[in-house]
Protein backbone atom coordinates (compact mmCIF):
# COMPACT_ATOMS: atom_id res chain seq x y z
CA UNK A 1 0.00 0.00 0.00
CA UNK A 2 1.03 3.36 -0.65
CA UNK A 3 2.35 5.24 2.17
CA UNK A 4 -0.05 8.38 1.63
CA UNK A 5 1.86 10.87 4.71
CA UNK A 6 5.55 10.53 4.56
CA UNK A 7 5.74 13.20 7.80
CA UNK A 8 3.88 15.44 9.16
CA UNK A 9 5.00 18.60 10.89
CA UNK A 10 3.41 21.26 13.84
CA UNK A 11 5.21 24.43 12.76
CA UNK A 12 4.32 27.63 15.02
CA UNK A 13 6.56 30.75 13.83
CA UNK A 14 6.47 33.73 16.61
CA UNK A 15 6.33 36.42 14.29
CA UNK A 16 6.04 37.62 10.38
CA UNK A 17 8.38 35.97 7.93
CA UNK A 18 8.58 35.07 4.41
CA UNK A 19 9.91 31.77 3.54
CA UNK A 20 12.93 31.18 1.09
CA UNK A 21 11.81 30.28 -2.18
CA UNK A 22 12.09 26.40 -2.22
CA UNK A 23 10.57 22.85 -3.10
CA UNK A 24 10.48 19.57 -1.83
CA UNK A 25 10.66 15.80 -3.55
CA UNK A 26 7.19 14.99 -2.19
CA UNK A 27 3.72 16.68 -2.19
CA UNK A 28 2.99 19.04 0.69
CA UNK A 29 -0.14 20.20 2.30
CA UNK A 30 -0.08 23.42 4.60
CA UNK A 31 -3.07 23.78 6.95
CA UNK A 32 -3.36 27.13 8.49
CA UNK A 33 -4.72 27.38 12.10
CA UNK A 34 -4.24 31.23 12.97
CA UNK A 35 -2.37 34.24 11.32
CA UNK A 36 -2.91 35.24 7.58
CA UNK A 37 -0.61 35.77 4.48
CA UNK A 38 0.09 34.58 0.82
CA UNK A 39 1.70 31.56 -0.20
CA UNK A 40 3.36 32.54 -3.88
CA UNK A 41 3.02 29.44 -6.44
CA UNK A 42 3.79 30.01 -10.29
CA UNK A 43 4.76 33.78 -9.27
CA UNK A 44 1.14 34.24 -8.34
CA UNK A 45 -0.06 35.12 -4.61
CA UNK A 46 -2.68 33.34 -3.17
CA UNK A 47 -3.91 34.39 0.25
CA UNK A 48 -4.62 32.14 3.47
CA UNK A 49 -6.02 33.06 6.74
CA UNK A 50 -7.40 30.76 9.76
CA UNK A 51 -8.75 27.72 8.64
CA UNK A 52 -7.48 27.25 4.93
CA UNK A 53 -4.83 25.32 3.64
CA UNK A 54 -2.39 25.43 0.84
CA UNK A 55 -0.97 22.44 -1.74
CA UNK A 56 1.89 22.45 -3.25
CA UNK A 57 3.02 19.76 -5.93
CA UNK A 58 6.14 17.81 -5.58
CA UNK A 59 9.49 19.96 -7.41
CA UNK A 60 7.32 22.94 -7.36
CA UNK A 61 8.64 26.23 -6.10
CA UNK A 62 6.79 27.87 -3.91
CA UNK A 63 7.16 30.85 -0.99
CA UNK A 64 4.83 32.13 1.80
CA UNK A 65 4.45 35.51 3.34
CA UNK A 66 3.44 35.20 7.25
CA UNK A 67 1.62 39.06 7.70
CA UNK A 68 1.22 37.92 11.48
CA UNK A 69 1.78 34.83 14.25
Amino acid sequence: MEQLINSMHLIHNKKAFTSRFHSHPENEIVYFITGSGTVNINNKDYPFKPNTFSYYNAEKPHFEHHLED
